[in-house]
């Protein structure tokens, strides 16, 4: 009887008649491998519809996790909190600007570090902030529907073929909106 060694997807990668190694397993006569049939009339077995769904699912999960959340993490949620902070002084009729620069590091460190680099002045570097803040929500949420949409067409899927093509879809919507901003 042969041997194979099947791949996650359960695709044979190499099939032996003889001395087969420890992780290759049986394969029985009448399954048909993917490329045709080899030797006779085998195939490797197919992996379940469901596992290749899950699969499928992952791998767009895998490429929501590369775009997600660039700019997210502590640092970017306490700047923006000082934005917001600026942003109400002003809306207060203070002028955080007019403040020594002494004091703006004081009360916003991370906002003041951005003052000579990427603005002139505190309430500058604010705006900057709440805007890309703002991009980076609406992407976030173009992602997001992009691998729910996707998710759940690959869960709708019937076929091999039509898990392929929802995953494949989902995906290159994953990296069209991921690169959206880097690109």
């Amino acid at each position: 009887m042969p041997y194979a060694i099947i791949d996650d997807s359960g695709v044979v990668t190499t099939l032996y008649h003889d001395a087969p190694p420890p992780e290759a397993v049986e394969v029985p006569k009448g399954v048909v491998c993917g490329w045709g049939q080899v030797d006779g009339d085998f195939r490797a077995p197919a992996i379940s519809l469901e596992r290749r769904q899950d699969r499928a699912v992952e791998r767009i999960n895998a490429t929501y996790r590369q775009h997600a959340s660039k700019t997210a993490g502590v640092p970017y949620a306490a700047k923006h909190d000082e934005a917001l902070e600026v942003s109400r002084m002003e809306d207060d009729g203070d002028k955080p600007n007019d403040m020594p620069f002494e004091t703006q590091t004081q009360m916003f460190p991370r906002l003041a570090a951005s003052i000579g680099i990427e603005s002139d002045t505190l309430t500058e570097a604010a705006n900057l902030i709440l805007k890309r803040y703002t991009e980076d929500a609406k992407r976030e949420g173009e992602l997001e529907r992009a691998r729910l949409s996707g998710a759940n067409q690959v869960k709708a899927a019937t076929s091999s073929a039509e898990i392929d093509a929802a995953s494949s879809e989902a995906i290159q919507a994953l990296e069209a909106v991921g690169n959206e901003r880097s690109g």
